[in-house]
């Protein structure tokens, strides 16, 4: 990413909210994507779609070929996903199976996964660990932080040893990347595995002061950037299909009864 690019994107983000992003932390991103011979996994602060969408829109202005991973029931939303770029589940296969198969024919590539699924009382998942242990690659801490309006990037990696175990890593490693995600915060911080928000100690924080991006521009933006028109005109057509079935089906059952 050069100097345009950079402040393309801190501009951009300025726009969405994210007024406190700094520099030094999008080179921060890429030199951990060179030094990790551009192979690499980044654990994220997830609580809400808006660390997706801005997610797309930070590495959309980046030369980092971003993977990300998605479980859509829905055939359409499922084809959506492929169609940008995204990993989609695979019947009987695991989802961390399915991630480590498809990564390790990549020469390049940036996963960015969360530690467990978004909601209240969740464990930590140990797919993480398992990914970057088969393929060998680092794994760093980033996210968004809500209340600073500013971006988080870790300035360590962590290295599964090949022979280490998940309860080992969890003691050496795991630790540390959990101490990682506390200095994040998340929109909704209850949802957050590994963040207590009575132990976030910035000055002058208060639940009220966590702001939500623009969701309008953010939109625009990731649509923007992500969607060719022909995907554009694909959504729509979907849609239509979807209300006309709706009333078709609405008007059927009105006549049975």
């Amino acid at each position: 990413m050069n100097d345009v690019q950079i402040q393309n994107v801190l501009d951009t983000f300025n726009q969405v909210g994210f007024k406190n992003l700094k520099r030094s932390q999008l080179e921060r991103i890429h030199n951990h994507f060179e030094k990790c011979n551009k192979r690499m996994i980044m654990v994220l602060s997830h609580t809400s779609n808006h660390d997706f969408l801005l997610g797309l829109l930070l590495f959309g202005a980046s030369s980092i070929p971003i993977t990300m991973f998605t479980n859509f029931r829905n055939p359409f939303l499922g084809k959506l996903a492929r169609h940008i770029g995204m990993l989609t589940a695979v019947k009987n296969k695991s989802n961390t199976q399915c991630i480590i198969d498809h990564l390790q024919k990549k020469e390049q590539f940036a996963l960015l996964i969360a530690l467990a699924k978004t909601g209240p009382h969740q464990q930590v998942h140990s797919g993480y660990f398992y990914i970057a242990q088969a393929l060998q690659v680092p794994i760093i801490v980033l996210g968004f932080d809500y209340f600073l309006q500013t971006g988080y990037v870790s300035r360590k990696r962590w290295m599964p040893k090949r022979e280490q175990t998940y309860e080992d890593f969890k003691l050496e490693s795991e630790r540390e990347i959990l101490h990682e995600i506390q200095q994040i915060c998340p929109y909704k911080p209850n949802f957050q595995v590994g963040f207590d928000l009575a132990k976030y100690t910035h000055p002058d924080f208060h639940v009220s002061k966590i702001r939500a991006p623009d969701l309008h521009v953010l939109y625009a933006h990731v649509m923007g950037r992500r969607f060719r028109k022909e995907m554009i005109v694909f959504v729509l057509v979907g849609l239509f299909v979807l209300i006309f079935l709706y009333v078709v089906l609405t008007w059927i059952s009105r006549r049975r009864k």
